[in-house]
């Protein structure tokens, strides 16, 4: 007996089908109808697979290049008082996930940093410019 299980058609028992399989809603009949809902389906995650990506593709563009400047308080020796993590860049950049940053160690000195960013299958690679904080103090 041929079923549609996870979006595929596969051959097997009438009587595992029956007893097991459309009970407990893993499968469906392989009926004609349910082959072309199946098609159908099938074309329209194609679809919106295509335009996910194309989508991060437009987000990687955006983003390759750009820098942003992060104020932080440092010491001597140019050592941050604290770092600069992976949730600061995502702020200052307003990326939609924490985890596009690649951001192997949080930033701990003063200076400029090349981020490399993942969106899906594409990268691009941004500078966060790391500056001491000015305290005016007034007197």
């Amino acid at each position: 007996m041929k079923v549609i299980l996870k979006n595929k058609i596969v051959d097997v028992k009438e009587g595992y089908a029956r007893n097991y399989l459309f009970p407990y809603k893993l499968a469906i009949p392989a009926t004609e109808e349910n082959i072309r809902k199946l098609e159908q389906r099938k074309d329209e995650v194609e679809k919106e697979l295509k335009e996910e990506e194309k989508k991060l593709e437009n987000l990687a563009k955006k983003y390759d290049g750009k820098s942003v400047t992060i104020k932080k308080e440092a010491g001597e020796e140019k050592k941050l008082f604290g770092s600069v993590t992976k949730k600061e860049v995502v702020k200052a950049f307003r990326f939609p996930s924490e985890s596009n940053v690649i951001l192997a160690a949080p930033i701990k000195e003063l200076g400029e940093y090349t981020v490399p960013v993942k969106f899906g299958r594409h990268s691009a690679t941004v500078t966060v410019k790391v500056v001491p904080e000015e305290n005016d103090v007034l007197l």
